[in-house]
């Protein structure tokens, strides 16, 4: 699901958030041996931090119109000033566009704000495309993947990102970007391979894609993390892959 700024979806997205860093201190820490692979460690600041999900849009009243809204720095410093003040340390980013992320990146750095970033890297699915539209799928994923890396791998950044997560609930059935496991394995594998950060995906899947990422991903095992949905409707499943 592309993250929105409305209604129920943003509320969803920040509790996604926020389960992700109870998750991780429930058991994501060290560096856990698997078959050929061991996991990066996250940082303790995953766990010792408030976190939030972050939208900087403002005007847009619908998705579409997304696009469209410009975002001055000062409306991420105000934001980011808000969120310091209520407590969050810590922010998810869903994408790695210059917008909102290299612009929120850039007034961190700027103002010397006490804030970490786990990074996201948005991509379009696969699982539905048609033949005809995969090659301009599999292009667009290849440049958001590429603006994660570069923003990982910036020294004015690197500190401040504790982590990368490729793409957002691309798993589950009822998902508008649904992707084949091992087309999102391959995305891990390649910012695993040029980054040092711990790499991970964010989804809540039912048992049967849990074992179809599993089979993607052979000798690096995806360790799941189990908790009940902060909403009380179904178990909640968060995939922490270990590449």
């Amino acid at each position: 699901m592309k993250p929105s700024p409305f209604g129920v979806f943003s509320i969803r997205a920040a509790l996604a958030a926020l389960l992700v860093v109870v998750l991780v201190a429930c058991g994501g820490g060290g560096g856990v041996p698997y078959t050929g692979v061991t996991t990066r460690p996250l940082s303790p600041e995953f766990s010792s931090r408030k976190a939030v999900a972050y939208g900087a849009y403002r005007t847009a009243r619908n998705p579409s119109e997304l696009d469209a809204e410009v975002i001055p720095p000062a409306n991420l410093k105000q934001d980011l000033d808000l969120m310091l003040a209520a407590g969050f340390r810590m922010i998810r980013i869903f994408s790695s566009d210059d917008k909102v992320a290299r612009q929120t990146l850039q007034v961190i750095v700027d103002n010397n704000l006490n804030i970490k970033v786990q990074l996201g890297a948005f991509i379009r699915g696969d699982a539905y495309a048609s033949e005809a539209d995969k090659p301009a799928i599999y292009a667009g994923n290849e440049a958001s993947i590429a603006q994660a890396v570069a923003l990982a791998n910036n020294p004015a950044f690197k500190d401040i990102i504790l982590a990368v997560s490729i793409g957002n609930e691309t798993q589950v059935d009822f998902s508008g970007v649904r992707t084949k496991p091992e087309t999102l394995a391959g995305y891990l594998r390649t910012v695993r391979n040029q980054i040092t950060q711990p790499v991970t995906t964010d989804d809540n899947w039912p048992q049967q894609d849990e074992q179809l990422l599993r089979q993607a991903l052979p000798d690096e095992a995806a360790k799941v993390l189990t908790s009940p949905d902060p909403l009380g409707r179904i178990p909640a499943r968060t995939a922490r892959v270990p590449i």
